[in-house]
């Protein structure tokens, strides 16, 4: 979640955010078994819409045209989080053992924030650098590596013959998005209009005509752990996991096409390591 200003100058919060604030946070004060806390206070499912609700109230009522938030301010949301997320333990047993969080992110997933990064593409900015990624939801203003969307698709692929999953983050609200039957038919395609328009531009000029018109919109993030093909074997079909749960035939399983995946990401989460196996290295310095 995040702290956000909106047009009217009022503090607010929301959920959205990238891939790598969750690295951050658990980088900071570390990660806990769900079988110890499960982040629910207050019934089976996850649903933050109420939380929110007050949280925002309160700000609305107690915060000015400032951005620091006060300690009163702070301290009246931590109660409301813990009223229905529970309180995180500062220590706990795990396999007999006793640890703090920040020990077991250490010890037992150790797990480095710095050794993911995120690829984006857009036109605007200069290609195979980092550079800044103009989205609300990226507040801690992390750079990202800018290439060519067909060479993002080509690490993809990369990485998945070699074993590595990745983070996808993009624009899940279009026609072509699961359009019948949820998970029964879990399929991600472009839609008649968007290929109509490929056939005037390229691909990557699409992207930034979507990007500028702001008809793009980041929407949700996947777990994108392998790809196959269709009974023609000429589309490619990329498979992702979604925090859904085993829902429908599909098993909470989504196949996104080559083409969605081009026109509609925002960002892809990798391991460093996809430097190493493709020619990306070359282009950038620190890395």
């Amino acid at each position: 979640m995040k702290w956000l200003l909106n047009h009217n100058k009022k503090m607010y919060l929301n959920e959205y955010g990238q891939p790598q604030d969750v690295l951050k946070i658990i980088s900071e004060f570390g990660i806990v078994p769900e079988d110890i806390f499960t982040g629910n206070n207050y019934g089976t499912i996850h649903n933050h819409t109420e939380m929110l609700k007050k949280i925002n109230n309160l700000l609305n009522i107690d915060s000015t045209e400032q951005k620091q938030i006060s300690d009163s301010i702070l301290t009246k949301t931590t109660k409301i989080l813990e009223e229905y997320l529970g309180q995180i333990p500062s220590s706990f047993k795990y396999k007999n053992k006793k640890y703090t969080p920040q020990r077991f992110m250490q010890k037992v997933l150790d797990i480095d924030s710095d050794d993911y990064i995120e690829f984006t593409s857009y036109s605007h900015k200069r290609f195979n650098s980092l550079v800044d990624f103009e989205k609300p939801e990226n507040w801690t203003c992390s750079k990202y590596l800018n290439f060519q969307i067909y060479g993002i698709v080509m690490a993809m692929n990369i990485a998945l013959v070699n074993g590595y999953s990745m983070v996808w983050t993009g624009d899940i609200n279009q026609p072509g998005y699961l359009s019948d039957n949820y998970f029964d038919n879990a399929l991600a395609v472009l839609t008649w209009n968007d290929k109509k328009a490929l056939n005037i531009m390229s691909m990557q000029e699409y992207r930034q005509k979507n990007f500028h018109e702001k008809t793009a919109v980041q929407y949700h993030s996947l777990h994108i752990v392998g790809f196959g093909f269709n009974q023609y074997f000429d589309e490619v079909y990329y498979i992702a996991k979604d925090s859904s749960g085993e829902k429908g035939k599909s098993g909470g399983y989504i196949y996104l096409s080559e083409d969605y995946i081009k026109l509609n990401t925002h960002s892809i989460m990798f391991h460093k390591d996809i430097l190493k196996l493709t020619h990306y290295k070359d282009f950038i310095n620190g890395y």
